[in-house]
């Protein structure tokens, strides 16, 4: 299962950690880690690419996990790419079941997480 945990505070979402594999089908034909992927992905390439915000992402491809935290609270631009993220997400759980996507919230303090 690939879980997904968002970091808010009182500015919004300001990161995320997604971990596992959907299980869906075999490695290489898993349509549900592909499109987790590709929308972790294109967030992460987006908010780099049109927000100006600094942020800390890691990730660990054979453990399957992406780490992704804005410096501060972001701005507006990166708030919504990351709800945008979390959207796309709970559509793809909702299509393919909780057996394969778990998204949870987590609050956090305002400093990193």
């Amino acid at each position: 299962m690939i879980s997904v945990c968002f970091f808010k505070n009182e500015g919004g979402v300001r990161g995320f950690e997604c971990k596992g594999h959907a299980g869906y089908a075999e490695s290489g034909s898993d349509i549900v880690c592909a499109a987790v992927s590709m929308l972790v992905i294109n967030t992460i390439n987006s908010i780099e690419s049109f927000t100006g915000c600094d942020f800390t992402c890691s990730q660990d491809e054979k453990k399957g996990s992406i780490y992704f935290m804005l410096k501060g609270n972001g701005n507006e631009k990166s708030r919504v790419l990351i709800d945008a993220l979390m959207l796309g997400l709970k559509d793809a759980r909702d299509e393919y079941g909780n057996d394969y996507i778990q998204i949870k919230i987590k609050e956090t303090e305002d400093r990193d997480a």
